[in-house]
């Protein structure tokens, strides 16, 4: 599977406080939104956005010294800085486990990307490209064990989709539409984004035939919520965490954009 570096530049680690030491808490990624009623994309963003799991930012609620989220950024070059984001300043949707903020970091001091608009996966985009069971996404994000000392270092991990939101999953931070996809995921990768790869060869649903593409396809499928553990429940501790069943739940994305909609 090709996947682009930028995408991963997406991606940031999120902390909290407590006591003298920061502790890992999931992770975020950007979006960005074009000019507009955020209908169609024209290519110049206007309004940017940090999101994540919102079960993340319950868990720091409940655990952090200070009411704050720690944003933990790569700068442009070497190292990393940190932006402290006041926990109720996030917008959460009521029935989905997605969190956002609105947020611009600057530019020329941090090495970051937005996730267009245009690659979010709708139920129009999943028809246009036959998505569906069996086709390939992978997850970049925190892993709790090798975060990175000079920069961020998001890993990669690369599954396919078990089940098309259909239904809504029943999890432990609630009932809400939901892919499912055999991957593993950990409590790092929580909040992180999904996507969705094209592969080299898609079938055309208008004509039944192959077709090769001349470059990758990414979508952005969704939100990394946690895995089923056996014998049952998800989990999102890093240590002592039950075994992992391999199969993740993802919040689609049609979720993010009804947030951001409310939000705006």
């Amino acid at each position: 599977m090709d996947i682009a570096d930028e995408i991963r530049r997406c991606v940031v680690f999120l902390l909290y406080q407590s006591g003298s030491d920061e502790r890992l808490a999931g992770t975020g990624f950007f979006v960005g939104m074009p000019a507009g009623n955020g209908a169609e994309s024209d290519g110049s963003v206007v309004r940017g956005y940090l999101v994540t799991a919102s079960h993340v930012l319950e868990e720091i609620r409940a655990r952090a010294a200070n009411p704050e989220v720690i944003v933990r950024l790569n700068k442009i070059g070497v190292g990393t800085g940190s932006i402290m984001l006041p926990i109720d300043r996030w917008e959460s949707a009521p029935d989905a486990d997605v969190a956002l903020i609105q947020l611009a970091p600057p530019p020329e001091e941090y090495d970051f990307r937005l996730v267009p608009f245009d690659w979010f996966v709708t139920a129009e985009t999943r028809q246009g490209w036959a998505i569906g069971p069996g086709d390939e996404v992978f997850i970049t994000g925190l892993f709790a064990n090798h975060v990175g000392r000079q920069k961020n270092i998001p890993i990669v991990r690369v599954g396919n989709i078990a089940a098309m939101p259909e239904e809504p999953v029943e999890h432990a931070f609630g009932s809400q539409p939901a892919y499912l996809i055999e991957a593993r995921s950990t409590g790092g990768l929580s909040g992180s984004p999904v996507f969705f790869h094209g592969g080299s060869v898609r079938v055309d649903p208008s004509t039944g035939e192959y077709r090769a593409l001349k470059k990758p396809h990414y979508g952005l499928l969704g939100i990394a919520v946690g895995h089923w553990a056996a014998p049952a429940g998800a989990s999102s501790s890093f240590a002592g965490e039950p075994v992992n069943m391999g199969i993740a739940i993802v919040t689609p994305v049609e979720e993010l954009i009804n947030l951001i909609a409310s939000s705006s």
